[in-house]
């Protein structure tokens, strides 16, 4: 613990805001006395999701450091919203999600929303600092996926799959205590790589656009269900929305006519409930006209 602590102490935490949501109320007053030791001083607690939101929301948060049992709300699906860039003044604070029953299941939900750590209970103080330490120094590359935003997982490529860029994001944690802080230099590296994201973020929902209409497509000879809908529907809906909102403020904006098309007669077709063999076809002809458009930028 020493090494960890002596190291640690002689950064220059005070400039960092902090962000300690976790349900039980001494386990935060530990965690902000072990931080305020080794010399962080803009410490906000909370044990309430919709609070959790709010912090995000106005930017008080470089450290998050989040527990997976907050009341009201659920903490993974917030921390996704905020990779996604929906929940206001930022996506990059680094995140340290704790875990008090570690299955896959759970694990698997906390790794896919994005964090940057992981500490399963109970841990000692040095994992802890141990964490603080690591992150104060640096942060995985992000990689953008259909449905991810958030640190690079894999070790390697896979052979046969398409190579996603990894993206050199802000870490406003390391950013805060170094002696050449500047925020207005901050300030457009983040707007910069935002842009960065939401632009391949573009590029994944359009290629898995066309692969889930080519997913839903009734094989050859055969017949559409006459009733219902195919369960890839709801990533499609969510996919074509998500695609839309980003076109508008980005550089494929010759893309936004042909997305909003596509949103308006997948919500009538969400609304029918049902698909018709003339529905396939003008699915894949709009899906056809956004890839086309994507190229011609």
């Amino acid at each position: 613990m020493a090494t960890h602590y002596s190291t640690l102490s002689q950064k220059d935490f005070s400039n960092v805001n902090v962000v300690i949501a976790i349900s039980c109320p001494q386990e935060r007053e530990v965690m902000k006395n072990d931080l305020v030791t080794i010399g962080f001083k803009n410490i906000l607690s909370t044990d309430n999701g919709k609070e959790l939101k709010k912090f995000i929301a106005e930017g008080h948060a470089d450290l998050l450091i989040c527990d997976t049992a907050l009341e009201n709300g659920c903490v993974t699906e917030l921390i996704y919203s905020m990779r996604l860039g929906v929940l206001g003044n930022g996506m990059f604070p680094v995140v340290v999600m704790i875990i008090t029953e570690p299955t896959q299941s759970i694990v698997q939900k906390v790794i896919n929303s994005g964090i940057d750590a992981i500490l399963v209970r109970p841990f000692s103080q040095n994992n802890f600092y141990e964490r603080v330490f690591k992150l104060s120094n640096k942060r995985e590359h992000f990689v953008v996926t259909s449905d991810y935003i958030g640190p690079n997982r894999r070790q390697k490529h896979r052979r046969g799959t398409l190579e996603i860029p990894k993206i050199t994001v802000p870490n406003p944690f390391r950013n805060k205590i170094t002696g050449f802080y500047s925020q207005t230099e901050y300030d457009d590296f983040v707007q910069r790589t935002a842009t960065v994201i939401n632009e391949q973020r573009i590029k994944r929902q359009t290629f898995h656009i066309g692969y889930l209409i080519d997913k839903i497509q009734p094989g050859e000879g055969k017949h559409p269900p006459s009733k219902g809908l195919p369960p890839e529907w709801e990533n499609l809906v969510f996919t074509v929305n998500d695609l839309s909102i980003r076109v508008k403020s980005s550089q494929f904006t010759h893309m936004n006519r042909m997305t909003l098309t596509l949103i308006n007669f997948v919500n009538e077709m969400n609304a029918a409930r049902t698909l018709k063999t003339h529905d396939f076809r003008l699915l894949t002809h709009l899906s056809n006209g956004i890839s086309r458009s994507l190229t011609l930028n």
